[in-house]
């Protein structure tokens, strides 16, 4: 198959890392892929991998939309794609309009949006001929916001375990300040408030000096600055870090104890995903997806959104009890294993494209 992939941008990201995996684990198994976007820190892994990419932004502005699907139609006249796999709600109107007439189907990946824009993000995803939505509970919401029911099919996120050498991960964990038995937390994200930051420095405040601890911040975002002079002000400067970015994040999941992940909302998180396969216990909210991929009791802990204090409580018992978090993931490890694997999620996705195209060619 040919494959046209549009996305407003490839910063870095769980839905932008999810777009470079999904167009790598499809070329390799012989589908011809084409990456639209207006860049970003990841065109470089994607062009690695063999990919094409072309420069397209995705203008909102009545002008600078008309450009956009003049060019994107441009694209779809060169490439001549069997399939379009849109990955916003505007991606899918430009691409709607850029294959009018065409006969190309177009198919839309939902990865979540605030309550408030539901509606007008539905309206815009009705336009597709399917819209794969990353959890059960983002179907229903699909659904009662009015998309057709027979167009939206759940494909959860795949992950593979990310590989790396033992002395990667003590590598990092030194640069974090950990010794010995020192217990790792971190958090895998944007520094953005949906992500709920500040709650795990309040949590942090409320740990007893004398436990052994460090957390680390993974990401970069606009918050970085506020996030530095929270920690500063609450004097835990020398337990939380911020280690921005990080281009390989197999050390850094092979060197966490926990991952903690105190989002105000979310879709189907990659984070908790890739945490899960490594064997890494998580502790996070119950909201969009994360109900779905986190046993509460078994493979993590699900603590309500902002309330720093059980945050903390859970906290204590992870950092006083290895065997606790030992069996936690194990059975995480174990449960991503048989539920969330990266191949599974792309057999599902080819069908859902090749569904669409035998369904054009009969229309």
């Amino acid at each position: 198959m040919r494959l046209l992939v549009v996305t407003p941008q490839l910063s870095v990201g769980g839905a932008e890392r999810h777009i470079v995996d999904l167009a790598s684990e499809l070329q390799r198994n012989g589908h011809e892929l084409l990456v639209s976007s207006h860049g970003g820190e990841l065109v470089e892994p994607l062009v690695k991998c063999g990919i094409e990419h072309r420069c397209l932004p995705i203008h909102s502005r009545s002008m600078g939309a008309i450009t956009s699907i003049f060019q994107l139609r441009r694209l779809v006249n060169e490439f001549q794609p069997d399939v379009v796999h849109a990955h916003s709600a505007l991606a899918t109107l430009m691409c709607r309009a850029a294959v009018a007439g065409r006969g190309v189907p177009v198919v839309v990946t939902g990865h979540g949006w605030p309550e408030q824009r539901l509606g007008m993000v539905a309206a815009a995803l009705r336009t597709a001929d399917a819209v794969i939505a990353i959890s059960e509970r983002m179907r229903t919401a699909l659904i009662s916001s009015g998309v057709a029911a027979h167009r939206v099919v759940v494909v959860r996120h795949g992950v593979s375990p990310k590989p790396f050498a033992s002395t990667a991960a003590e590598s990092f964990r030194r640069e974090c300040g950990c010794a010995g038995e020192t217990v790792l937390i971190g958090v895998v994200g944007r520094l953005i408030r949906s992500k709920g930051h500040t709650t795990m420095i309040e949590a942090a405040k409320s740990l007893p000096a004398d436990l052994p601890w460090q957390m680390v911040f993974v990401g970069d975002g606009p918050l970085r600055s506020e996030l530095q002079r929270q920690i500063a002000s609450a004097d835990l400067s020398n337990r939380i870090r911020l280690t921005g970015n990080q281009s390989d994040m197999g050390p850094v999941y092979g060197a966490l104890d926990v991952a903690a992940l105190p989002s105000y909302s979310e879709g189907m998180p990659l984070a908790v995903l890739e945490a899960l396969a490594s064997g890494v216990p998580v502790l996070a909210t119950p909201v969009g997806g994360i109900p779905e991929i986190v046993e509460h009791n078994r493979t993590g802990w699900l603590v309500p959104v902002a309330d720093s204090g059980l945050f903390a409580d859970r906290l204590r018992q992870l950092i006083a009890k290895p065997g606790l978090r030992r069996a936690a993931g194990e059975a995480a490890r174990t449960f991503a294993a048989a539920e969330f694997s990266s191949s599974a999620m792309v057999d599902k996705i080819t069908r859902v494209y090749g569904s669409l195209i035998v369904a054009s060619s009969l229309s």
